[in-house]
């Protein structure tokens, strides 16, 4: 007992590639599992998608999609609405996405990676004249000539101010 031979360098090397393998075969099947959930080909975004990318989806149906990463703290006290923005400025670096869908599909430590997708009409990619009001950033639509509203009739009834599109609209 307790006499070393030759072979304990030996078993001790080998427990430890054995502890290595193990540990590569659970981050490979998370991988996998990753994958499985995102879908494969699919990129987790780092930033929006870019004015041309966003352009291009609006031309294929109107709509625009991707995986977006948004940390757990930055949603637990927020509202709804203000969650929905969060995406929206994630996907496309506007809160003027509509119509938002959401589905989470996966969980990296505090980090949700969430499938959004969304209307673009509003983002005046196609040349339409939304836009974001100057004096609170929501989003407003030309009415006529030099008059704008901002799009939800409601914000607009009980706000203290007119929509303004800002300087060189």
């Amino acid at each position: 007992m307790g006499k070393k031979t030759k072979n304990s360098g030996l078993d001790e090397k080998a427990r430890k590639l054995y502890r290595e393998a193990q540990d590569d075969l659970i981050a490979a099947r998370r991988w996998v599992r990753h994958l499985e959930r995102v879908g494969k080909g699919e990129r987790v975004l780092r930033e929006p998608l870019s004015e041309e990318e966003i352009k291009k989806a609006h031309e294929k149906d109107g709509t625009v999609e991707g995986v977006v990463r948004v940390d757990v703290s930055e949603v637990i006290d927020g509202d709804l609405e203000s969650f929905l923005d969060l995406l929206s400025r994630r996907l496309v670096d506007s809160e003027l996405l509509s119509d938002i869908q959401y589905e989470v599909v996966d969980v990296e430590d505090d980090v949700l990676l969430i499938r959004v997708s969304g209307e673009t009409a509003m983002l005046g990619v196609d040349g339409g004249h939304a836009t974001t009001c100057a004096s609170c950033g929501r989003a407003i639509e030309r009415i006529g000539d030099d008059k704008w509203a901002h799009t939800n009739a409601d914000y607009e009834a009980s706000s203290a101010h007119v929509a303004d599109p800002g300087v060189g609209e």
